[in-house]
């Protein structure tokens, strides 16, 4: 019995050691991971190999399989997003970069695009074939207008056009210097006269409203709250002219809810105050009135919003 215990006495650390290094491995094979927010299958354990090539091969497909899917792996990764924001204002990937004044901003539509065209494309700094959008718009506009459709366009300026002054110096200052491409197809003769009269660019209301609400949540992408809702309404008085407190007003209510784009840095909560509409009590006491509209020919535009050259 001495003797075990000696063993143990002068192998115990390395024992508990090799023990503590082995959690991960073990948890590895007995689940799997679950962080869905890397828009990306995680590699599958490999198959037996049946061939030399396939044995040569492997160990790599192997390292994979453990790179994805080693024990705590969804907690470390949390762990490192959440220490990157914190000490660096660092987000862990290219789609989304923290500005000034505690608002942030999607920077990229894809990992795929480049770094920061999702606020460089639509301010102007990246050139854009005004051309081709207005042909776009053109087309958008007529193709309803044709079938009888007298369709309307609202053209609303993203975040980092309504708070530029949020955003990250170097990236304000190239904004600064540029003109948004969407203000030269508006301020041009490219614009068919019908379709300029079912467009509205309502970019002056919402600087306007920024003195008195969020235009857009600070830690948001999408729109959402006070902000829409006021826009809808000038829309409503702009296209139509019929006032924006004609109708019945809506219950609504202030809820602190996480980022619309929070699943592209898990571990980081970061929340903005949302004006949230009551829809169970406004579907309750409304009767919506649905008009009979002809078919709908589909069109599909193939340049996006944010061209480049």
């Amino acid at each position: 019995m001495s003797g075990i215990k000696k063993w143990l006495s002068s192998r115990g650390l390395g024992i508990i050691f090799s023990m503590i290094l082995a959690i991960p491995a073990v948890i590895s094979l007995l689940q799997a991971g679950n962080l869905r927010s890397e828009n990306r299958h995680l590699a599958s354990f490999p198959d037996a190999p049946a061939t030399q090539e396939a044995i040569l091969a492997y160990s790599k497909l192997l390292d994979l399989w453990i790179n994805d899917h080693f024990g705590f792996r969804d907690r470390f990764i949390k762990i490192n997003n959440y220490l990157r924001f914190m000490l660096f204002d660092q987000f862990p990937t290219i789609q989304v970069i923290a500005g000034r004044d505690n608002r942030i901003f999607l920077s990229a539509h894809a990992t795929t695009q480049p770094a920061h065209s999702a606020i460089t494309i639509p301010c102007g700094y990246t050139t854009t074939d005004i051309n081709k959008v207005a042909r776009q718009i053109n087309l958008l506009v007529k193709s309803f207008q044709t079938q009888g459709i007298d369709a309307k366009l609202l053209i609303a300026p993203s975040g980092p056009m309504v708070y530029s002054e949020n955003l990250p110096v170097w990236l304000a200052q190239r904004c600064k210097l540029s003109t948004p491409p969407i203000q030269s197809v508006l301020g041009s003769s490219l614009i068919d006269p019908q379709v300029r009269a079912s467009l509205y660019y309502p970019m002056q209301e919402m600087l306007a409203l920024k003195n008195t609400v969020d235009v857009f949540p600070k830690t948001w992408f999408h729109w959402a709250g006070a902000g829409p809702r006021a826009v809808a309404g000038s829309s409503v008085d702009y296209f139509w002219h019929i006032a924006p407190d004609a109708g019945k007003e809506l219950v609504a209510n202030d809820k602190k809810l996480p980022s619309d784009i929070s699943h592209l840095f898990p571990g980081v909560l970061l929340e903005s105050q949302i004006l949230v509409v009551d829809h169970a009590q406004a579907f309750a006491s409304t009767i919506v009135i649905t008009p009979r509209m002809p078919p709908i020919k589909m069109m599909e535009l193939d340049v996006p919003c944010d061209v480049r050259r």
